[in-house]
């Protein structure tokens, strides 16, 4: 990796702060913007929640399917050249447990895994919740199989949670 791309970029400080957290607020920001003040982003939590209620609503759905596809590709490889500057190399394996704290971080911010529900500010504290846990667990030298564990039942208390509000709301 070159080295004004590593030692700039990936470990370079800006106010005391990674250049990742700069990165990671103006990501948080465009989407925030985009969910809350665009026709773009209602009608991509429309889809989510309800793909046919979409497309009897008038939504261009197609369009805006693959513009969401498009926009979560740039996304992750935003992220991915972040990681890799991070680093300092390039691996394709480089953490598996990534998809795990993705999808623990969704869930505890209160994202349905069905779709339609969910605010980006949220799962932005949701990250930082799991990146202190983390970090707690890694100082008490807790086992990183523990720390799978127990990342794995977070997910599936939340998903449980989330289930059992769903069903007590379609009751009332």
């Amino acid at each position: 990796m070159p080295v004004g791309y590593v030692d700039g970029f990936g470990r370079g400080l800006w106010l005391k702060l990674p250049s990742a957290v700069y990165l990671a607020i103006a990501i948080v920001a465009v989407v925030f913007v985009l969910q809350n003040f665009t026709r773009m982003g209602r009608y991509i939590v429309a889809i989510g929640g309800n793909l046919q209620a979409a497309i009897v609503s008038g939504v261009p759905t197609r369009f805006y399917l693959v513009a969401t596809y498009v926009l979560c590709s740039v996304f992750a490889s935003i992220s991915g050249l972040a990681l890799t500057a991070q680093i300092g190399s390039g691996q394709a394996a480089i953490n598996s447990q990534l998809t795990l704290e993705s999808i623990a971080a969704a869930v505890i911010a209160g994202v349905s895994l069905k779709g339609g529900v969910g605010k980006v500010e949220m799962v932005a504290l949701g990250a930082l919740f799991l990146l202190i846990l983390t970090n707690a667990m890694d100082l008490l030298t807790i086992d990183p199989r523990i720390q799978t564990i127990f990342l794995g039942v977070i997910v599936v208390l939340a998903v449980a949670l989330d289930e059992l509000s769903t069903r007590r709301t379609k009751r009332v």
